[in-house]
């Protein structure tokens, strides 16, 4: 069978929890502003979006948030139109574009869209936590290049599946255990259960004379980036082929523990990459 490997770099959710404004905060008056317009609208808490005329409001569309992405739509022209913004610096400030159109929307301007009044908006944030892929072993197996950024040491090593690892540089002989962790587990360096998670540990042990101190040498690292790697067969379409895929870790940063059972000293930093050779 004919199979070609395609790679695929992707960022994943391996990113900690950060603050976004709360949905509430944009409740109120705006100024809107396009090439053409320049009106005022009002969101309501229930998503709809109402102007005034007559001293009535009437309601000309809706409103919604999805992390820093402010979408709305308005009916009250002859050709609907949608705006797609983005919430600027964490702040009340919203900058996007408008499509005109439902089915096939065609770019018309850029808009911008302020508070009419700031002080009436109660700004408040929320937290945001992404969610995690949570990784296994066989997406981390394989060559990689591991660098301490502070001594400057370089090892190629390779991650075997029975959580072992060894480097493969021909100057150098190293070897010791890994295993996935979260950051709400304890470490545990004599595990070889078959852990899922988003973060990875590495020793090198002082008894076999390969550490380049007196004192056991763990990396603890973050996954930060993953790789979708594709198995393309030409004989299957891809539409049949959605299942051959596997996600794969493709770097990983973090710290440098000298004496890990002991008392432990982090000063340094680490890095790894994946080696394709």
């Amino acid at each position: 069978m004919n199979k070609k490997i395609i790679f695929l770099f992707i960022i994943f959710n391996f990113i900690n929890a950060y603050q976004l404004i709360h949905p509430n905060s944009f409740i109120g008056s705006w100024t809107l502003t396009d090439k053409l317009n320049k009106r005022i609208i009002h969101l309501s808490k229930s998503g709809s979006i109402y102007k005034s005329t007559n001293n009535i409001n009437k309601y000309i569309g809706n409103w919604e948030i999805k992390k820093n992405r402010f979408n709305f739509i308005l009916n009250d022209y002859p050709i609907q139109k949608n705006y797609e913004g983005y919430i600027f610096a964490n702040s009340l400030n919203i900058y996007g574009k408008v499509c005109e159109g439902i089915f096939a929307p065609c770019y018309f301007s850029n808009f911008s869209m302020f508070p009419l009044f700031d002080q009436f908006h109660n700004i408040s944030y929320t937290e945001y936590k992404p969610n995690l892929v949570y990784l296994k072993k066989h997406s981390c197996v394989g060559k990689w290049i591991l660098e301490n950024i502070d001594t400057n040491q370089i090892y190629i090593i390779e991650l075997l599946e029975n959580y072992k690892w060894k480097s493969i540089n021909k100057s150098i002989h190293l070897n010791g255990r890994w295993n996935l962790f979260n950051e709400s587990d304890e470490i545990n360096l004599n595990s070889v259960l078959n852990l899922s998670g988003t973060n990875i540990w590495l020793v090198i042990s002082n008894q076999k004379n390969q550490s380049y101190l007196n004192l056991d040498i763990t990396f603890i690292g973050k996954i930060i980036k993953s790789t979708n790697l594709y198995y393309y067969d030409e004989n299957i379409p891809s539409s049949e082929n959605n299942n051959d895929k596997l996600i794969i870790s493709s770097k990983i940063n973090g710290s440098v523990c000298y004496g890990f059972d002991m008392d432990p000293e982090m000063s340094e930093k680490f890095y790894m990459k994946r080696w394709f050779n």
